[in-house]
């Protein structure tokens, strides 16, 4: 989409007790200029510490602390400024499945949400996430899917 981008989210979380979890999560953002070109990817790489499932089945939350932020521009183009080697902040994401339509359709969409994190070039910027507190599920899932095993 010119002007926004692409959202690209992998999961491969395992819980471990109570709201404690492993496992890895990696967040791509591809973002196009408005002619449609590409201008950058960012990647944001979570090492996951909740996994924190509804016993529905229908929303759960994933919480972890970013491991690491890399860039991905076109040649030529500066790549920003990287964050110092203890910024680790706690990020989440949020799914829910929406059963939109007639009761009983069958119609699942999934959702996705995510907290983002805090500006690595302010020390003092607050958290934006909390462990085991997941974001609104805002983004509908436009490609792929995803399940919570038991």
């Amino acid at each position: 989409m010119p002007g926004f981008g692409n959202l690209t989210l992998t999961v491969d979380a395992h819980a471990g007790g109570r709201h404690g979890a492993s496992g890895r999560a990696a967040l791509q953002h591809e973002f196009f200029n408005p002619d449609g070109s590409w201008q950058g990817t960012v990647r944001v790489d979570v090492d996951v510490d909740c996994l924190a499932p509804a016993e529905d089945g229908t929303t759960a939350t994933v919480t972890g602390t970013v491991r690491a932020l890399t860039y991905d521009v076109p040649p030529g183009t500066p790549e920003p400024p990287r964050p110092s080697g203890s910024w680790h902040p706690e990020t989440a994401f949020g799914f829910s499945l929406d059963r939109p339509g007639a009761p009983g359709s069958g119609t699942v969409r999934g959702r996705v949400g995510w907290s983002g994190v805090p500006d690595f070039n302010d020390p003092a910027a607050p958290p934006v996430a909390a462990k085991c507190v997941a974001p609104a599920a805002d983004f509908y899932v436009i490609a792929g899917r995803y399940r919570l095993k038991r």
